[in-house]
């Protein structure tokens, strides 16, 4: 069973496969745990092993080189974090340098990996609490790589070398694995849930559905969300968001969507309340949410607006939908309102939470007969 673990202490200094450098995008010695890396590695000949990169690298990018004197470990991967001093929104780049470090790790067969809180010292710019954003983005990472590769183990130890940075790296680790509930299913998860315990209730929809593509869509974006962008609450929290996505998934399965049209309704059910402030009513969370995705995903060009245009009309009236859509620069509207509509209607049957699903209030006939199927997800994982 894979695993991680915070540490307060150095990275360099941990008896593991890989130990990660916080590198720059010229891979040469700098200062900080680069420098100790090049130190205790040697210089000349970690330099060299750099030299056959060809450099800059792109942020988030990660590469392999030998550990050489580094003898408490077999390789050493350079993994280059953004430098928020320059690119301020650089989130998405701080998540793919510490998830590609697990790939490359992977793809040369090791299993276990220590890393420093990248791009948490002097490239952390105008950062409130450098340290938490980093060990968020590492806790992302790892949830996302489990999720991708269950059967790949691996043993992740995050090092935070200061006191001040372990206090502030582990308040992020607590929200992220304890998430704010002392019961047993709020640290287990909706999907180990579904794939260990389901209830016969709802096992005639879940059994057709666990182990397709697209179940696997929905595990490796459930998976890679950051439950800290989400409202600590009873009624918005996570477990809304995992029933929001499953239900998301449960529609998009039987209405045969596309892969790609799957992949933009699950994505936009785990961010659609990312904006949200309020517990109730908080006109506008949809168009707050719709502004900082981008920050959190991969997507690009019409993909992302598509998202973004979809995520915004959810939370408008249905007769404002197509209104807001227009704004955006998409070439398939009618494409988009479909998407936004089964987000609608998955966040909607979601309402039992509450007592206050209407199903004359969902919008497809294929949504109104999943409403006693919503009844019983609500019952087995709340």
């Amino acid at each position: 069973m894979s695993n991680i673990e915070l540490i307060h202490g150095s990275c360099a200094d941990q008896i593991v496969d890989v130990v990660v450098n916080a590198a720059n995008s010229g891979l040469w010695a700098g200062g900080g745990i680069c420098g100790v890396i090049f130190d205790k590695a040697g210089y000349e000949e970690l330099t060299a092993a750099c030299n056959e990169y060809k450099t800059p690298l792109k942020d988030g990018e990660a590469v392999i080189t030998p550990s050489f004197k580094l003898g408490n470990a077999k390789a050493i991967i350079h993994a280059v974090g953004p430098d928020f001093r320059r690119t301020p929104a650089g989130f998405k780049e701080l998540f793919e340098a510490y998830y590609n470090s697990l790939m490359v790790m992977k793809e040369h067969g090791h299993h276990s990996i220590s890393f420093p809180l990248i791009s948490s010292g002097i490239f952390s710019g105008r950062l409130a609490h450098p340290a938490k954003e980093s060990a968020k983005q590492c806790c992302r990472a790892y949830k996302k790589f489990t999720v991708d590769y269950p059967e790949y183990y691996v043993d992740v130890k995050l090092c935070a070398f200061t006191g001040t940075e372990y206090e502030e790296a582990l308040e992020e680790f607590d929200a992220q694995f304890v998430c704010g509930r002392d019961n047993d299913k709020a640290n287990r998860g909706l999907i180990t849930m579904l794939e260990t315990d389901c209830p016969e209730k709802i096992k005639d929809v879940t059994g057709r559905i666990i182990g397709t593509e697209k179940y696997k869509v929905f595990k490796s974006i459930l998976g890679g969300f950051d439950r800290g962008l989400q409202l600590k609450s009873d009624i918005h929290g996570i477990s809304h968001v995992e029933r929001v996505c499953f239900l998301g998934l449960v529609l998009a399965s039987e209405m045969d969507l596309s892969m790609a049209d799957t992949r933009l309704l699950i994505t936009a059910c785990a961010y659609h309340d990312v904006g949200r402030r309020e517990e109730w009513t908080d006109a506008g969370h949809g168009k707050r949410a719709a502004d900082v995705v981008g920050n959190y995903v991969d997507y690009k060009g019409q993909d992302l607006e598509i998202l973004k245009a979809a995520i915004e009309a959810h939370d408008r009236d249905d007769n404002e939908m197509e209104a807001t859509i227009e704004k955006y620069d998409i070439e398939d509207k009618d494409r988009v309102l479909m998407i936004a509509k089964l987000l609608k209607d998955s966040d909607g049957l979601d309402r039992v939470r509450v007592s206050d699903l209407d199903p004359s209030r969902l919008r497809y006939d294929t949504s109104r007969k999943y409403v006693d199927f919503a009844k019983e997800l609500f019952r087995f994982y709340n």
